[in-house]
C-alpha cells in the first residue's frame, strides 16, 4: 500500500542537495530506505494471514472478531503520517526513519506476546503510526535527494517494488513457520529482528552521507542565487506573456475530492483483500490449513510485486490512463470470476496483478490534472488512510454479519466505485495554479 508524500512537502526538499553529499551516500541512503521498505512490507502483509491463529492463541471463535486491528492501525498510520509533515521540517529523514523502523521492531515482539485483544488494538495502532513514519520518510527521501537524477522514476519504482517484494514474503515466511513450529509468534519475532537490523543501517551511514538539511548559510546562498537569477531574467525579458485568468477554486476543490474519493475505495480494497483473503480461503474451506490459507495471501501479494515490477516498462509505451483502464477492467473481471466461483488461487492471484499498478499511475493522473503540491498530495493521503481504516473492518464485520458468500460481491462493489471515482477524475478539466492555496 503503498501510497504517501506528506512530508516531502517540507520547505527544505524544495533546494537543491549540498555540494558535500557524495552520489555514493546518496545512493547508500536510497539502499536503506528500500531495505526500509521491504520491512515496511512484512509488517504490513503479516497481520492478513496470523489473524487465524491470534484469534486461536486468544480463545476467539472467529478471526473475524480481530477486524478492528485493521481500523486501529489504518488510524495510526494517518496519524503517524500527518504528524511526520511537521516534524519532517525540523529532524532528519534518516534519524526519523531509523527510529520507526526500531520501534516496529519492538511492535512485533509486544504483539507475539499479547494475551488479549486490547493490547493487540494498541500495539496494531503503534505499528500503524510508526509505519506511517516509514512510508512517508522514505518517499520525501528518495524523491527530494533524487529530485534532478535522472534515474529518479527508476528508484521511486524500486523502491514500491520493494515494498510489495516484503509484502509478498510476509504470508510465505508465516505459512513456513506455521507448518514447521506450529507457533506464530516466531513469524513475528523474525519479522521485528529483521526491522531492528533495518534501523541500524540507517545509524550506521557516516556523518558525510547522512541526508542533513541546508545550513542558514547555504540557504542564504541559495536565496541570492534566486534573486540574481530573477533579476537577469526580468533584465533579459523583453515580451511578457499576460498570465492567464485561473480556472475557479471550486473547480480544483471538486477535483481533490475525487481524487481522495477514488483513493478511498482503491486502497480500501487493496488492504481489505489482502487482509482477508487468508482467512475467507480457509472458513470458506477452500484450503484445509492455516498454512496453506497464508499461502493464499502469499499469492496475492506476489502477483501484486509482479505486477509493480512489469508496469515499469509498460509505463514507457502506454499512459497512465490506458493502465488504469486494463487494471479496473481486470480487477472488475476478477472479482466476477470469485462470485461465479472460479478456483481462489487463480482469483486471488488476478486481484493482485489487477491493483499492481494503479497507485503510481493514479499520481500520474492526478500531475496531468492539477499540481502536485502539499494540498494535492494530502488529499490523496486522507482518502487512501480512511480507505485503508474502514473498508477492511467492513468487509470483516459484513462476513461476519452477513455470511462468507457477501466477500467477492462487496470486493466487487468497491472496486466499481474506485472505478467511478477515477472516471470521474478524468472527465475533470486540467487545474494549474503556480500559488495553490485551496
Amino acid at each position: 500500500m503503498s501510497i504517501s508524500n506528506v512530508g516531502s512537502g517540507s520547505l527544505w526538499t524544495h533546494f537543491k542537495q549540498p555540494e558535500r553529499w557524495s552520489r555514493d551516500g546518496i545512493y547508500r541512503l536510497s539502499g536503506c530506505c528500500f531495505m526500509s521498505f521491504f520491512g515496511l512490507g512484512l509488517v504490513i502483509g503479516l497481520l492478513g494471514p496470523a489473524l487465524p491463529p491470534l484469534a486461536e492463541a486468544l480463545s476467539l471463535k472467529q478471526a473475524e472478531s480481530l477486524g478492528f486491528l485493521f481500523t486501529v492501525r489504518g488510524v495510526g498510520y494517518f496519524l503517524g503520517s500527518l504528524l511526520f509533515g511537521f516534524i519532517g521540517k525540523k529532524l532528519s529523514y534518516r534519524s526519523l526513519i531509523a527510529g520507526g523502523c526500531l520501534i516496529l521492531a519492538l511492535t512485533q515482539v509486544l504483539i507475539a506476546v499479547s494475551t488479549s485483544t486490547m493490547q493487540l488494538g494498541l500495539f496494531c495502532f503503534l505499528v500503524g503510526f510508526f509505519s506511517g513514519f516509514v512510508d512517508t520518510g522514505g518517499n520525501a527521501a528518495v524523491g527530494s535527494l533524487l529530485a534532478e537524477d535522472p534515474l529518479a522514476d527508476t528508484f521511486m519504482q524500486a523502491l514500491h517494488f520493494s515494498f510489495g517484494l516484503g509484502a509478498f514474503s510476509a504470508p510465505l515466511l508465516t505459512a513456513l513457520l506455521l507448518k514447521f513450529s506450529g507457533s506464530i509468534a516466531l513469524a513475528f519475532f523474525l519479522v521485528g529482528l529483521l526491522c531492528l537490523c533495518i534501523g541500524l543501517s540507517f545509524l550506521g551511514l557516516t556523518t558525510s552521507e547522512i541526508c542533513n538539511k541546508p545550513t542558514t548559510k547555504e540557504l542564504t546562498l541559495i536565496s541570492e542565487e534566486e534573486r540574481w537569477m530573477d533579476a537577469s531574467v526580468e533584465n533579459n525579458t523583453t515580451v511578457q506573456a499576460t498570465p492567464s485568468t485561473p480556472p475557479p477554486q471550486s473547480n480544483r476543490k471538486l477535483l481533490l475530492v475525487l481524487v481522495a474519493f477514488a483513493a478511498f475505495f482503491y486502497v480500501g480494497c487493496e488492504i481489505g483483500f489482502g487482509g482477508w483473503i487468508a482467512t475467507y480461503s480457509l472458513n470458506s474451506h477452500s484450503v484445509s490449513t492455516k498454512a496453506s490459507a497464508a499461502l493464499m495471501a502469499s499469492v496475492f501479494w506476489a502477483s501484486f510485486t509482479i505486477g509493480r515490477l512489469v508496469s515499469i516498462p509498460l509505463s514507457l509505451y502506454l499512459s497512465c490512463r490506458s493502465i488504469l483502464f486494463l487494471d479496473l477492467s481486470q480487477a472488475i473481471v476478477s472479482t466476477i470470476f470469485g462470485i461465479l466461483g472460479f478456483n481462489l488461487w487463480f482469483c486471488s492471484s488476478l486481484v493482485g496483478f489487477a491493483l499492481s499498478s494503479s497507485f503510481p499511475s493514479s499520481v500520474t493522473l492526478i500531475q496531468s490534472k492539477t499540481s502536485v503540491d502539499q494540498v494535492s498530495t494530502s488529499c490523496l493521503m486522507v482518502g487512501a488512510s480512511l480507505g485503508e481504516i474502514l473498508i477492511p473492518f467492513l468487509l470483516g464485520e459484513s462476513m461476519k454479519e452477513l455470511g462468507l458468500e457477501w466477500y467477492f460481491p462487496l470486493c466487487l462493489v468497491t472496486v466499481c466505485l474506485w472505478g467511478l471515482g477515477f472516471i470521474l477524475v478524468l472527465i475533470q478539466p486540467s487545474h494549474y495554479h503556480d500559488n495553490c492555496t485551496s
